[in-house]
């Protein structure tokens, strides 16, 4: 078989088996992912506690996964009181259900204006057709992103307490994997052939360093969004800017869907109440976020990697079409696999 034939099925066996990993196996291994992730980001840390300080390197990463912890717990302490001040101002500040029904009455009573203007209007048939379709489309797409942040809500309630144990297995195997790490290594490299060993390290290591970088890019992103949106709204005189964009940046984690699911029922309730030019601003500030968050992403996320932003972007793009919503996160890992694959020089020994 042609050299040229063998790197091509090679390349599409990688990708399968990495497509396989991500999406139907990660999930059962994501607490160790973690901790290993976990593990690269605290290493610097650990290194130069033991360094400076003279520490044995169980203690050293005993105390850096403490001030994690502690660090955990002040920002879900500060997010969750700021939240329930604001909840509980939301709670006394909102309409009555007989002023919010009059309100509803009104878009009613609207939409019925409107489509007696359209009957009496002498216009073409076709005209009339294509308005009111895409007026059932607005609303259909309205209902749908109601549907959506619900659902979202509801899954995330679920899904805490899973949340929670997945963390809390996740620090307890990052200390016993950072403590033992070179062990770990060693015990693992043994079952690997001498000639693969070196070729291993360095797969390791480009694997955990995409890895690590592609966390740092989505911090980045997450804080852009929530700098944006808590900016937006404290501008436009919002007196829950500090919840709804904390909100916005952690909902931002949701590919393609994200801060809509707070920006979208919020446009709505303002027309419905009659803050018409609130709902207004409110769109023109989402419009601008999705702006910067869509120009920025490819590249920042490609630029942390270690991936050219037109490859990430492309990645992203297949994995949605081919995987869902999952796809625009296992896109760009499949392509850091195989890239590590590559440099790492394991291509060149199966295609021999």
């Amino acid at each position: 078989m042609k050299p040229v034939y063998k790197l091509g099925l090679v390349i599409l066996g990688v990708v399968l088996l990495s497509v396989i990993f991500f999406k139907y196996i990660l999930v059962y291994l994501l607490p160790f992912v973690i901790a290993f992730i976990i593990t690269s980001l605290i290493e610097p840390i650990i290194k130069l506690l033991q360094t400076k300080f003279k520490l044995s390197r169980g203690i050293a990463v005993a105390i850096c996964l403490g001030i994690i912890l502690i660090i955990i717990i002040l920002v879900t302490t500060i997010f969750f009181s700021r939240l329930f001040i604001e909840l509980n101002r939301l709670a006394n500040n909102i309409p009555e259900f007989k002023v919010l029904g009059e309100k509803m009455d009104w878009v009613v009573e609207q939409n019925q204006n409107l489509s007696k203007i359209l009957t009496e209007l002498k216009l073409p048939p076709t005209v009339k057709d294509v308005i009111t379709h895409n007026l059932q489309e607005l609303y259909q797409q309205l209902r749908e992103v109601i549907r959506i942040g619900v659902t979202s809500f509801l899954n995330l309630l679920k899904g805490l307490p899973r949340l929670i144990t997945v963390l809390l297995i996740s620090l307890i195997s990052t200390f016993f994997i950072s403590r033992d790490r070179e062990l770990i290594n060693e015990a693992f490299l043994k079952v690997i052939p001498n000639a693969w060993q070196q070729k291993t390290r360095k797969l390791e290591a480009e694997i955990m360093d995409a890895a690590v970088g592609f966390i740092r890019a989505e911090l980045i992103l997450i804080s852009i969004t929530t700098i944006l949106s808590i900016s937006g709204l404290l501008i436009l005189g919002s007196d829950y800017a500090i919840t709804l964009g904390l909100l916005a940046g952690i909902l931002d984690l949701i590919p393609v869907i994200g801060p809509s699911l707070v920006f979208g029922p919020l446009v709505i309730y303002s027309l419905i109440i009659g803050q018409s030019s609130f709902g207004i601003a409110l769109l023109v500030l989402y419009t601008l976020i999705a702006i910067v968050r869509q120009l920025t992403e490819a590249k920042i996320i490609g630029k942390n990697i270690g991936l050219h932003p037109l490859a990430t972007l492309i990645s992203m793009y297949v994995g949605v079409q081919l995987l869902g919503i999952s796809g625009f996160f296992i896109g760009p890992a499949v392509l850091i696999v195989v890239k590590a694959i590559a440099r790492a020089g394991f291509i060149s020994i199966l295609i021999e």
